[in-house]
């Protein structure tokens, strides 16, 4: 719906504020689908681009060997940790 909103502002000859203020977005957004409706028309307001994923996620053999870790006992003779003894107890995973 805000899309619509900022291209009938937009026709309207509103400026960038009242566009923004009018649909409740911010001004790269209002900037970003002018310039895709001016790009692709109607088609263009219909769906996202798609984007570049994120980082891939972590392996389930990384993540289940982390849980058995934290589960299990200490390394060593370490009971637990703490900042005042300034305990440092390097992770392997």
């Amino acid at each position: 719906m805000w899309r619509t909103r900022i291209i009938l502002a937009t026709a309207e000859g509103c400026g960038t504020t009242e566009v923004m203020r009018r649909a409740g977005v911010s001004k790269p957004c209002v900037w970003r689908w002018q310039r895709r409706f001016m790009e692709a028309g109607v088609d263009g307001l219909l769906r996202d681009k798609t984007r570049k994923p994120g980082k891939a996620p972590v392996p389930d053999q990384v993540v289940a060997r982390s849980i058995e870790r934290t589960l299990g006992d200490p390394p060593g003779e370490t009971t637990h940790l703490s900042a005042a003894n300034k305990v440092v107890v390097p992770l392997r995973i």
